[in-house]
Parts: structure tokens; sequence; C-alpha cells
């Protein structure tokens, strides 16, 4: 395959990847070590850059964060195009600044029912939940993590 989309990749993982979410979780985290054991060798311990190693290492993690994707549902291109509307957000002036990472401008809390919500995480479980489903079950009464302690 050349020149495909990112959610035709996505979609070739999908039809050769039979691993469990869990077992794809598992590997994305052990490829992404490779990844940083690798550079950890180069950066550290005198090691020069072998540019191929390199690059089918960042494959093995991209494989991986196509498989967890495609298994909760989301399309590469919606986790792609997610990241730079994050980023654009983060760095309006188009480039890193550490004024500009400090703020945060992506992650200012918004009201969602009658709770404030902060954490990052948090606004993507809102928004897939609002795209995903109106099962009668609004913001005001979705279960506190407490009730669902007891």
């Amino acid at each position: 395959m050349e020149n495909y989309t990112f959610d035709q990749y996505q979609e070739w993982v999908g039809q050769l990847c039979r691993t469990p979410v869990e077992g794809s979780i598992m590997g994305l985290a052990g490829e992404a070590g490779e990844v940083v054991d690798l550079l950890k060798k180069i950066l550290y311990h005198g090691k020069l850059l072998d540019r191929e190693k390199l690059k089918l290492e960042l494959g093995d993690v991209l494989w991986y964060v196509a498989d967890v994707a495609r298994q909760y549902g989301i399309p590469l291109s919606e986790v792609r195009d997610g990241n730079v509307a994050k980023l654009t957000e983060r760095f309006p002036k188009g480039h890193f600044t550490p004024e500009d990472s400090a703020a945060r401008a992506d992650e200012k809390p918004i009201m969602y029912g009658n709770r404030l919500v902060t954490h990052p995480a948090q606004k993507l479980a809102i928004e897939a939940f609002k795209r995903e489903a109106d099962d009668g079950c609004g913001p005001d009464e979705m279960p506190s993590y407490k009730s669902l302690q007891q």
C-alpha cells in the first residue's frame, strides 16, 4: 500500500491485527519504550542514529496507536485532526513557546451541566458522550465516581 490515508492504514491494521485491546495497549507501551531506548543510546551512549531502525520502531508505535484507536471506534484521521486542533489552540503563534505551553489554552475548564470539567480526558469523554448516544442520561444524571464505589 502506497499513498493511502490514515483511515485506510487503520483499516489495513484492523484486517491484520487480531490482538485484544489490552494487548495493543501493552504493545504500544513496549514499542514506545523501544523508541526511547534507541534514542537514549544515541543521546547518552554515543551511538549513531540509525534512521531505518528509528523509522521501523516509530512504525510499530503507529501500528499500535492505529489499533487502539480502531478498537475504541476512533478513526485515525480524527486522532490526527484533534491533535492539530489542540496544538493550534495551545500554540497560537504557530510554534512552541514556554509561555504558551504553561498557559495550556486548550485545557481551560468548561461547564457540562452543573459540573466544572478541567481534565482533557474528561472533555474528550463528554464529547464522545454527546456524539454517540442520547440515552436519557444527561450530565446531571451521570453517576459520580463515589456513587459507583458504593
